[in-house]
């Protein structure tokens, strides 16, 4: 059994590495997680112990600490993911939206996934926006941004291929004809439709210093979700404040339903 002040020494490295890179607090609330998810890194590099893999991350502390940005930060999350939101922006905000775009010259909804991970709200943002949009209002555009402090996250999510069961669970009417399914050996995966990716766009950015992200940027509508509990309370106003400055006067900030 690996020694529980190893094992606490190894993870409180590991979180202060990470929160120096992102500024996200990883404490007692989060030390399972940290814990559980070094195990499994451990596992993928053949190490048996905590010692073995700290002195790897000191010999090799750039691309590691890289690896472990992408570990600790890369939360669970699914197309369509608490579906309430969608409802309520269905039938209270779109028709708002809709107004106040059409007095834009280029008539286009602007919608920001801040710590959008790899890329499903976004998809799932934009087949929402995209099916609601052409039965209502079909001369209004749209586009949504997607950011990520992970720049693999990022990458997945610029490349829009999922596993097709990801999607079993979404609404049909927002997936259909939305994706085009894998052959061969790639059966098992589906790529989004040019149609809906052409309107996606993602960027690495830090949600403590988003600026050169924000800059000249406005939003009808951002999406916030899951991730405050990586913040203290300080950051969080530092956060929503930096967006509040970017979010239309008539906009919505969308949170995590337990935020």
């Amino acid at each position: 059994m690996e020694d529980k002040k190893v094992v606490e020494k190894v993870v409180g490295e590991v979180s202060k590495i990470v929160s120096e890179m992102a500024g996200i607090q990883l404490g007692a609330r989060q030390f399972s997680m940290v814990e559980n998810r070094l195990k499994s890194r451990m596992v993928r590099l053949g190490m048996d112990s905590f010692d073995e893999y700290i002195s790897f991350l000191r010999a090799h502390q750039e691309t590691e600490s890289q690896a472990l940005l992408s570990l600790l930060t890369t939360h669970h999350t699914y197309f369509f993911r608490e579906f309430s939101h969608f409802e309520f922006l269905l039938n209270k905000c779109l028709k708002g939206m809709i107004e106040r775009a059409e007095k834009r010259p280029d008539k286009k909804i602007r919608v920001w996934s801040a710590a959008c991970s790899r890329g499903q709200e976004v998809y799932s943002l934009a087949m929402f926006f995209d099916f609601h949009l052409k039965a209502m209002a079909p001369h209004i555009d749209f586009e949504v941004w997607g950011t990520d402090v992970d720049p693999e996250s990022v990458k997945i999510a610029q490349n829009g291929v999922y596993k097709t069961e990801e999607l079993n669970q979404s609404p049909a009417m927002y997936v259909a004809e939305k994706w085009i399914r894998g052959k061969g050996e790639v059966k098992d995966f589906s790529k989004i439709r040019d149609g809906i990716k052409k309107k996606c766009h993602f960027q690495s950015a830090n949600l403590l210093n988003p600026d050169s992200f924000l800059t000249g940027k406005s939003f009808d509508l951002i999406f916030c979700r899951n991730v405050f509990i990586y913040f203290d309370a300080n950051q969080i106003k530092q956060i929503t404040q930096k967006m509040m400055n970017h979010l239309d006067a008539s906009g919505q900030l969308i949170l995590g339903v337990s935020e």
